[in-house]
């Protein structure tokens, strides 16, 4: 059953019409604080708060669930800690996203897009070739995914390696049209890169 995040239909005035999200969210509430030693609840309502709620205070929520998660089941499996890595870097604490993908790939040395999110993560700490290697390894995993090419072709860029970073931008585009690098591809052919 889908539950939809917005109604199609209009209100009445003056009824507030719960959407589904907001139904699922209660009810996700209601499990935790029926049964708070059980860290389904907080599992789910943290995905939920992290990848579907764009409100305010969304994802320190979402963080609050998932550190009570490990609370209650510290043996956690890589995909745990690579969604609260991605939730840490998403909110900008890239040390400690770095640290949860660590653990994923500990765990999962085939996580893909763990790689990804603690090259991203290296990157914005400028650890080009730390990132690097998350990225060659992404590759290596994945030789058809254009965001780990259009990524090294971005963090080549940075790196001063211009024709590198065409060969890996082109790549990225050839793999997926319509992806963001496209854009990327452009700006540095137009610019000499």
């Amino acid at each position: 059953m889908s539950y939809p995040i917005t109604s199609t239909k209009p209100s009445p005035p003056g009824v507030k019409v719960q959407t589904g999200l907001e139904l699922f969210l209660r009810a996700l509430n209601r499990q935790v604080k029926n049964q708070p030693e059980d860290a389904r609840g907080y599992r789910a309502r943290g995905w939920v708060l992290s990848n579907v709620v764009n409100g305010p205070g969304a994802q320190t929520a979402a963080l609050n669930d998932y550190n009570r998660v490990l609370e209650l089941e510290p043996e956690q499996n890589g995909n745990f800690y690579f969604q609260r890595g991605r939730l840490l870097y998403r909110m900008n604490h890239p040390v400690r996203a770095i640290r949860d993908l660590s653990r994923t790939v500990d765990l999962n040395p085939e996580a893909t897009h763990a790689y990804i999110f603690r090259a991203r993560a290296y990157g914005s700490l400028g650890k080009l070739a730390r990132s690097s290697q998350d990225l060659d390894k992404a590759i290596q995993l994945k030789p058809g995914l254009a965001e780990a090419f259009g990524l090294r072709g971005l963090l080549r860029m940075r790196q001063r390696r211009k024709s590198a970073a065409l060969l890996d931008l082109a790549r990225a585009v050839r793999l997926d049209p319509d992806s963001e690098y496209r854009l990327d591809l452009g700006w540095a052919r137009l610019h000499g890169l």
